[in-house]
């Protein structure tokens, strides 16, 4: 058997080494649960022969027998028909493959309902699926099916989601599910969510109708929502792609926050837990280890090389921030290396601090979705997270906060937020809250930004907004239409840490569409001061801001047509929805481009609208064809979905 391995550390895995171990062939066996009146020939008896005319297999009466019974590669399916069952057990299910992955859905051309019935809610994690206790679950296909009942709207237990997966799982797909109404609390587990996964990596939901989940009535905080994933926790410790929340994505979902009960929840998507992506947070320490910035300076009178240029006895120097100390020096009072000492085996290069971008193939992307009925759109706390192409449709709703996208950690004051987060080509609607926000937030949860010892530029304080349509937001306390803030500084003259002049924060080409006009026309604020469209155009962050009051922006008022934009819509003398854009090569990222039209849709080519609001229709879901529905955007230069390549020398999980 096979061992991944990397820096010394034995990957949880051996996924590969099976599948190159056994072939497909040996794997894959039909498993039916089925509650009778379907005319198959079977005799009732769980595990004994199943004949119908889907093929021959095993027979169960529950969902439960079935996952007990399940061998690598298996399929169940379920025929149509309500199952009223719950705290279905996956932990110690037999994991799939990567190329035989265990799969559940229903019997072909019907429809399987599975209702928890909010039954035992006292239960441990009472959600309708589950899988927890370090098992890794993983490889597996959940498709064309309903889920609901999960938890309970009245007791509100923690975690009673539709699915709720612990310990990292790694490379599931969830499509054509609809999942609604499944309650629980924030209390005690951090988050809620319909879909409720902790630190996964390569997994996929798609084309899916999330509705109703999370706390319909109380916890209105961010991490109350129709999807609701957390990262690793390893704020102070190295970055390892082993357990880190990376690479997932969610695309061409319809995601609603009614609920059939109280208010609804208050966000659509949740990443609970800043995933770093890029090393250390400055100025913490590994857990056991000697802290990261202060392992001691080079001794006057020694040269050393540093990135290939040598530098020669002219005093003593610094390390850090973006060095690692391996091993604290002890030869002296003042903690220096041994004269003649090689300095690297006291002091190794961080390849995944924020000046450096080696993991940035490995953010989640998040595009192609419909949101609405939600007081917050999307908070994102990874770093190298891409959100594009989604249409945001904020509702006022029991005097939450409404907020149409938050780059941060909710750890106020603390933990630094995300950096090189991307929010580009949507379009946006906020009833009346605030748009578009990054919140950079302090250095660890211990210490304070100071300018006049840090300096005026953060190092890890970048951010994309470029080519979006906001629309309906106000200006609001530290907050406007779009803004970058850092909260906690000191002797910062605004608009440093995040002055637009650094070229950290980059917003160009975005249209502020019937916004609240307000002092003079800002629209956008970094770090305590506001900008008009030409105030920002006048500085590196931006080359053209658009401010429009007026005209017909849409296609139409109801259906697919109230979300498409009208391409011959009118900028300025030379620019149009259709043209507007900043074209040209992504931020960052090699295999992406950044499209040439504002706003979620591609003026010659958004049937994606349409298709995603029609997976509110139950039968568009039960007979959707085999692999990508034909409404999908035919290229997608930018949302390139093939797993990112391994930095040289690491195999990934």
């Amino acid at each position: 058997m096979l061992l991944m391995m990397f820096a010394g550390n034995i990957f949880k895995k051996n996924i590969i080494a099976l599948a190159m171990a056994f072939p497909v062939t040996a794997f894959s066996a039909s498993l039916y649960v089925d509650k009778g009146g379907h005319g198959a020939i079977w005799d009732g008896i769980d595990g004994h022969a199943y004949e119908c005319p889907n093929g021959n297999g095993t027979g169960f009466s529950t969902i439960q027998a079935a996952m007990n019974a399940m061998t690598v590669g298996s399929t169940i399916f379920m025929r149509g028909g309500t199952y009223n069952e719950t705290h279905i057990d996956m932990t110690y299910c037999r994991h799939g493959l990567p190329n035989a992955k265990n799969k559940i859905s229903s019997y072909p051309g019907e429809w399987a309902v599975v209702d928890g019935q909010y039954a035992n809610p006292s239960y441990y994690r009472p959600a309708v699926f589950w899988a927890t206790g370090g098992a890794s679950f993983s490889n597996w296909i959940f498709e064309r099916f309903e889920i609901t009942g999960g938890g309970d709207p009245v007791t509100l237990p923690v975690e009673g989601a539709g699915i709720y997966i612990n310990d990292g799982p790694e490379g599931l797909e969830f499509r054509y599910l609809y999942i609604h109404d499944n309650c629980s609390t924030t209390v005690g587990s951090g988050k809620a969510g319909g879909i409720s996964l902790n630190a996964p990596g390569n997994c996929i939901i798609e084309y899916c109708y999330i509705k109703g989940n999370g706390n319909p009535n109380g916890d209105r905080v961010s991490s109350n929502g129709q999807i609701a994933v957390t990262s690793d926790y390893r704020y102070a410790q190295p970055v390892t792609l082993e357990t880190a929340m990376h690479s997932n994505i969610y695309r061409y979902n319809l995601i609603d926050g009614h609920s059939n009960t109280g208010y609804g929840s208050v966000a659509a998507f949740v990443h609970k837990g800043m995933q770093r992506l890029t090393g250390y947070e400055l100025a913490e320490t590994q857990a056991g280890g000697p802290t990261q910035n202060h392992c001691g300076i080079w001794a006057t009178g020694v040269n050393y090389v540093l990135n290939d240029v040598i530098y020669a006895a002219s005093g003593s120097v610094t390390f850090g921030p973006y060095y690692k100390c391996v091993q604290a020096h002890t030869s002296d009072t003042n903690n220096q290396p041994v004269t003649g000492a090689n300095w690297q085996s006291y002091w190794i290069y961080n390849d995944n601090l924020p000046n450096d971008t080696s993991f940035r193939e490995y953010g989640d992307k998040i595009h192609h979705n419909i949101i609405r009925n939600v007081s917050l759109g999307l908070r994102i706390d990874q770093d190298y997270c891409q959100v594009y192409n989604n249409i945001i449709w904020l509702s006022a709703n029991n005097g939450d906060q409404l907020l149409v996208f938050e780059s941060k950690d909710g750890f106020n004051g603390g933990r630094r937020g995300s950096t090189k987060t991307c929010f580009y080509n949507n379009t946006a609607y906020a009833d009346g809250g605030m748009g578009v926000g990054f919140s950079v937030a302090s250095r660890s949860s211990d210490e304070i930004y100071d300018c006049l010892t840090d300096g005026n530029v953060a190092a890890w304080g970048y951010g994309y907004a470029q080519n979006n349509i906001i629309m309906g937001a106000i200006h609001g306390y530290d907050s406007s239409f779009l803004f970058a803030e850092m909260t906690g500084n000191l002797n910062c003259d605004p608009p440093n840490p995040l002055n637009p002049a650094d070229g950290h924060f980059l917003f160009h080409r975005n249209l502020f569409f019937n916004n609240e006009y307000y002092d003079g026309g800002k629209v956008i604020r970094m770090s305590n001061q506001e900008y008009t469209p030409s105030e920002i155009d006048a500085t590196p962050a931006s080359d053209i801001t658009w401010q429009i009051n007026s005209g017909t922006l849409f296609q139409g008022t109801s259906g697919a047509d109230q979300y498409r934009t009208i391409s011959s819509f009118l900028l300025d003398g030379s620019h149009t929805i259709a043209n507007g854009g900043v074209g040209g090569n992504h931020p960052y990222l090699s295999r992406a481009a950044m499209p040439a039209y504002i706003g979620a849709t591609n003026p010659g080519n958004d049937n994606w609208v349409a298709g995603v609001s029609g997976l509110a229709n139950i039968s568009n879901l039960q007979n959707a064809p085999e692999g990508n529905p034909d409404w999908i955007e035919d290229s997608e230069t930018q949302t390139n979905t093939t797993p990112p390549s391994p930095p040289c020398g690491l195999i990934i999980r």
